[in-house]
């Protein structure tokens, strides 16, 4: 077992009424690590906020397995020797009810290795674009290829070259890194592939989805060396209305 050491563990609602915490959190990041990494915003999640920033991988509950980390589901992101977690975990039963409160903390970890938890982080990338509906076609025609062109609708997953996600990791692209609440009983998929056509190289792209009468698709591009690119479209069977959005914004 990788032992750690717990340098902050707070409920998040104690962070929002305290006003502690972000600007705090920064700081520990920095005297830890001597990374300079903005604050991230009182309404953002900071795990996902700072796996944006870093562009180092979001951890999920199977990565954090290691006994010292509280909670039951969490996940998380590693700053050089530090890691970074939200988790739940269920409260005091109400003695009138009888029901359970689901509790949320945020917690960091000092770990004595920071290559306990490390996969190569992921670069931040860039790539110009003019024509946002014509990339969203682009896209979309060179991933399902094999399908009628009038049948190209995000409905279902390709079947080869591509990676998929759990629905955990798509479900919290979408509600913890662009706040988008998704519909009760919504099985949210997405998955990771490659695409060319975009410019002289292949370009990474990843693809979620989920449906609640009009499909909603983001599409983001990653290349070594760029910034990232995001598109989303809340009505994803038609050809048009691909928007470009980042991770503060109103979508």
């Amino acid at each position: 077992m990788v032992e750690i050491q717990t340098i902050l563990s707070v409920e998040m609602d104690e962070c929002v009424e305290t006003g502690m915490s972000f600007k705090a959190l920064r700081g520990i990041i920095r005297e830890y690590t001597g990374e300079e990494l903005p604050v991230c915003p009182d309404v953002q999640d900071p795990v996902y906020f700072y796996h944006e920033e870093t562009g180092n991988p979001m951890l999920l509950t199977e990565d954090l397995n290691c006994g010292e980390i509280r909670g039951e589901q969490k996940r998380g992101v590693q700053i050089g020797s530090l890691l970074l977690v939200i988790s739940e975990e269920n409260g005091c039963a109400d003695e009138w009810t009888l029901t359970s409160p689901i509790l949320s903390f945020l917690s960091v970890y000092l770990l004595p290795d920071t290559s306990t938890f490390n996969t190569p982080a992921k670069e931040k990338v860039v790539t110009k674009i003019d024509d946002l509906d014509l990339i969203g076609q682009v896209v979309r025609e060179r991933i399902w290829i094999e399908e009628d062109p009038d049948n190209q609708y995000f409905s279902v997953p390709p079947e080869e070259g591509v990676q998929m996600w759990t629905e955990e990791e798509a479900r919290v692209f979408f509600v913890f890194g662009f706040q988008i609440e998704l519909p009760p009983d919504t099985h949210p998929w997405g998955f990771s592939t490659q695409v060319g056509d975009l410019g002289p190289d292949p370009i990474d792209v990843d693809v979620v989805v989920f449906w609640d009468g009009d499909g909603t698709a983001i599409i983001r591009l990653r290349k070594e060396g760029c910034e990232n690119i995001t598109l989303i479209n809340r009505d994803c069977k038609k050809d048009y209305g691909w928007k470009k959005i980042g991770v503060n914004d109103d979508v």
